[in-house]
């Protein structure tokens, strides 16, 4: 690294009274961040943009860190260090910085060394423009440039394959009539007739996602599709991912594009496969569902009503709440630059919104992840009339419920809703609060309703904690995993009392009911 001006404290001191005037001319809303730093690097003044820009809560706490160490490659720090000390000023400066959280700021900047001396460097003032930003849509471009060639490629590929598949199954199905006295030709055709079908599933695939064909919505079965994507998906994964699935009887049928729904298999899968490198379990589920209005009015969904869920399970690396939150974003992924276009959650969720349906994840670092998809019913059938009638006359009572769920939307939505039916509730958000609470009132608590993943430890170890103190206790799990994926896991027992989110009022008020009495 080349020499620099060593520092002087008693030097410091004394030009801390300059930089001190300079500050006042430090434009307190300014564009830029400004800063005037020692031979050394270290911090003397700022103005709050430049405090700001680098992740210090205030100006103060600036004051005193090294600019030069914020260079996040030594290589360049040393390159810029060498080229202030030789030419007294950088100008027009393009790097990036690392800030004190950790996260990379990438600016333009202009760094001038005060009455520079050959070799030396002086005192630095700097003046940084942040264009994270502008960094981020540049990227953007680029990706969306790349997708649209792989795009027109991938749409003129499925074009031309679709021609020479038009006369191949054209031609098959001249022949195939041609040879019905002769069942052992008329099987071999037949088996070329249906994989050229396959390859047509394919190219329509293609279509898709070069943005060349339009929805063609349709009656779908979703137990249906799902089986006939089972090979396709355990291709994208190998051999080491177990995938399971548990299809509900007489499933609802949908208006979807089957395509589409087959993609959004499809990108869950390769994300699900991502995330556990060293293998793992996929789990696929359906099952009926009714939205009620207390649920939609809680999850800002805007139509209540019957739907068909799909539930995709994984037990990968899983996401904390802050990558939760942007996974359904164009462009945001969390892996390595080059591993990922960060499109294929924010196409899934596309293609569901598109159909009418919904899309929310669930998840937790180191426990996986579960997709829940809700499609809505095409053909009412008579289960929603039962339905109807099951949350108008749910059952009430007058029980004490300790509920103990770390997601304050869904604490609040489950004690009103047993509120209204008439139960006594005390809420809890996590399990030490839930043991305090259980302490002071541990005798009028009639059942345990607790989300299965709770901070601290799961569910089950709670309950066994305090049913030792109260063992008429009696407990009710919910979880947005769903029991397949949770007893799969060993969390649970197979025959535990157990709700699935997301629940209507009268599905959970029957279910308390049930466990309260059995």
């Amino acid at each position: 690294m080349p020499e620099t001006k060593k520092s002087n404290p008693a030097h410091e001191r004394k030009v801390l009274r300059q930089p001190e005037r300079a500050a006042y001319h430090f434009s307190e809303s300014g564009l830029t961040g400004d800063f005037i730093a020692s031979p050394n690097g270290r911090i003397l003044a700022c103005n709050p943009t430049y405090a700001r820009m680098l992740g210090f809560p205030t100006r103060d706490d600036a004051i005193g860190s090294n600019f030069f160490e914020l260079i996040s490659d030594a290589r360049r720090r040393e390159s810029l260090m060498h080229l202030l000390q030789k030419r007294g000023r950088i100008e027009n400066l393009e790097t990036e910085l690392r800030a004190k959280d950790g996260h990379l700021v990438y600016v333009i900047g202009n760094l001038i060394s005060q009455n520079h001396v050959a070799d030396q460097i002086g005192d630095v003032s700097g003046f940084l423009l942040d264009i994270t930003d502008r960094k981020k849509l540049e990227e953007q471009l680029r990706q969306s440039q790349k997708m649209e060639a792989i795009g027109q490629l991938a749409g003129g590929v499925a074009h031309d394959f679709n021609n020479l598949l038009t006369g191949i199954l054209g031609f098959g199905q001249l022949l195939q009539a041609k040879l019905k006295d002769n069942p052992a030709l008329l099987k071999d055709v037949e088996m070329i007739l249906e994989l050229g079908e396959r390859a047509t599933d394919l190219t329509r695939q293609l279509l898709a996602f070069s943005r060349r064909q339009q929805l063609e919505p349709r009656a779908v079965n979703l137990n249906e599709l799902i089986e006939k994507a089972l090979k396709m998906l355990q291709r994208f994964i190998g051999e080491n991912i177990k995938l399971t699935t548990r299809c509900a009887e007489n499933i609802g049928t949908v208006l979807a594009d089957p395509v589409q729904i087959h993609q959004v298999l499809m990108n869950l899968t390769v994300n699900a496969r991502d995330a556990m490198p060293n293998g793992g379990r996929i789990a696929i589920e359906t099952q009926n569902v009714v939205l009620d209005h207390s649920y939609v009015h809680s999850h800002a969904v805007s139509r209540p009503g019957p739907y068909v869920m799909i539930s995709f399970s994984d037990t990968g690396c899983g996401m904390d709440a802050d990558t939760l939150s942007h996974i359904f974003e164009p462009f945001f992924t969390t892996k390595e630059t080059g591993k990922g276009t960060g499109l294929g959650l924010s196409t899934a969720y596309g293609i569901v919104r598109q159909s009418g349906g919904y899309i929310w994840a669930y998840s937790e670092v180191g426990k996986g992840t579960t997709f829940k998809i809700y499609l809505p019913e095409a053909q009412p059938s008579a289960r929603q009339d039962t339905q109807v009638i099951e949350e108008q006359l749910a059952p009430r009572g007058t029980e004490t419920i300790l509920i103990v769920e770390n997601e304050a939307s869904i604490l609040d939505l489950a004690q009103r809703m047993l509120e209204t039916q008439g139960y006594k509730i005390l809420a809890a958000h996590d399990t030490d609060e839930a043991a305090q609470i259980f302490k002071q009132n541990g005798e009028a608590a009639h059942l345990l309703l607790a989300d299965v993943i709770l901070p601290g430890c799961n569910a089950p170890a709670l309950y066994d904690d305090l049913a030792a103190a109260q063992p008429k206790l009696k407990v009710l799990y919910m979880s947005g995993y769903t029991n397949f994926d949770i007893v799969e896991r060993g969390i649970l027992d197979e025959l535990d009392p157990f709700v699935q989110k997301p629940f209507t009022m009268g599905a959970l008020a029957w279910k308390i009911r049930e466990t309260l009495d059995k």
